[in-house]
């Protein structure tokens, strides 16, 4: 018999607290562990009057509570705590079910036979020459299998010379359950996959021919006011790494991946510059505005780099990826303390500190860590600077791209305006 049922044929009025002593005693664990979980458990529980009140929306609240006041990792881990005892209380049948208890492992799902038809076939040679020709990146690569995948499974075994314009207008009938930029982009590589089967003489005329390009619609980018970017930097508070993730994003203007894979020998301190590696791995050139230097001396300070490497190191908590050294690609693997961390887990703590700060409310709020980026395009032009430097700033290709944050500076046109006098009469 276990301790916790000894407890309960020697008082079957049990009350929580002997249950927690009761479950500290079926584990092995540190003297420092054991403490800490006592300390969670008693936390838990404070409020509790009957083990029937642990329930799995009693855990969530009390883990919203908490998470308010500790770090993400060590919020997640009093989480961890908390589900276990109460996992544990179901299986001794203090409660009638275990709300965590995963559900019954179901037939292995067959993986779907690969791909075979004749397009298909093509569609990988395709692929293949852009990348050996340089066109595209591993991601990039990767995305147009994807979608190509999708258009050959479509069409299926026919004859690669009977595609016409009817399965295009099929073809592009589905797309409506994407949004619109992704629509966009699947249109672009399966008309450039076309236009090359034209090219290789697999097509007599391109089926894309009449067939218009999916439109999207023109959105203004969301910066954030000052109030909530000085909030994020108090939620971050002691932070050194979230600080300077911050910085370079509202100072600096970079876009998640570049964060992630900025290295310590990118930054020129003499100048003080840095060298950021954008999209296509297009290169330019940023001074370090002061804010940002203070922050990446502060997070050096906290946390010395052993060599070169990437700047933003995980902590070795989530999936990322690892990153080498010598190259600004990822391939996946468990994280290390130490390694970098993918855009995606930046994204993550990022969000995650915009909820604590109650910068963003819900999911759909439209309030990103890119929203950091919008700000510092908008501030930067707030204070005069030409649209060709802010072009400069952000590594937009197109000027019409860096265009697009002018009508939110409609505040200071309506000042400029409004300055002007022609007529006497106006002045009176």
């Amino acid at each position: 018999m276990s301790a916790a049922l000894a407890l309960v044929a020697a008082a079957p009025q049990i009350t929580v607290e002997k249950l927690v002593a009761g479950y500290l005693e079926q584990g092995a664990w540190p003297p420092a562990v054991r403490r800490t979980v006592r300390a969670v458990l008693r936390s838990l529980t404070d409020d509790v009057a009957s083990v029937e009140d642990l329930s799995a929306d009693h855990v969530a609240a009390w883990h919203r509570h908490r998470a308010a006041e500790l770090s993400q990792q060590t919020a997640y881990s009093y989480l961890k705590m908390a589900r276990r005892f109460v996992s544990w209380l179901a299986s001794e049948g203090y409660l009638p079910a275990d709300p965590y208890a995963r559900p019954a492992k179901t037939a292995k799902r067959q993986r779907p036979a690969p791909l075979t038809t004749p397009l298909w076939h093509l569609a990988k040679a395709y692929v293949d020459e852009r990348v050996r020709r340089g066109d595209w990146r591993p991601a990039t690569a990767r995305q147009a299998r994807i979608v190509l995948g999708q258009f050959c499974t479509l069409y299926g075994a026919r004859d690669v010379g009977l595609m016409n314009r009817t399965f295009i207008g099929t073809w592009l009938d589905g797309l409506g359950v994407y949004a619109p930029s992704s629509r966009r982009t699947i249109y672009g590589h399966a008309r450039l996959f076309c236009a090359w089967l034209v090219a290789e003489d697999h097509l007599r005329r391109d089926p894309f021919y009449g067939h218009r390009r999916p439109k999207v619609p023109r959105r203004l980018p969301r910066g954030l006011p000052a109030d909530d970017v000085r909030r994020l930097f108090t939620a971050a508070g002691d932070d050194k790494r979230m600080r300077l993730i911050l910085s370079l994003m509202v100072q600096e203007g970079l876009r998640l991946h570049e964060v992630a894979q900025l290295q310590l020998a990118d930054i020129d301190r003499s100048g003080p510059t840095m060298r950021i590696v954008g999209k296509g791995g297009h290169e330019r050139i940023l001074p370090v505005t002061p804010a940002t230097l203070a922050a990446l001396r502060e997070y050096l300070a906290a946390e010395p780099m052993r060599g070169a490497g990437v700047i933003i190191r995980s902590r070795g908590n989530g999936w990322a990826a690892r990153r080498a050294v010598t190259d600004r690609s990822f391939a996946g693997a468990r994280l290390a303390v130490g390694d970098g961390i993918t855009p995606v887990h930046l994204t993550r703590i990022v969000s995650d500190l915009m909820r604590r700060a109650e910068v963003k409310v819900t999911s759909w709020d439209r309030v990103s860590a890119h929203a950091l980026r919008h700000t510092a395009a908008t501030d930067v032009l707030r204070r005069g600077a030409h649209l060709r430097d802010v072009q400069q700033m952000l590594g937009h290709a197109d000027l019409s791209t860096t265009a697009t944050y002018l009508p939110l500076l409609v505040h200071d046109l309506a000042e400029a305006m409004a300055g002007r006098i022609y007529d006497d009469a106006d002045s009176e």
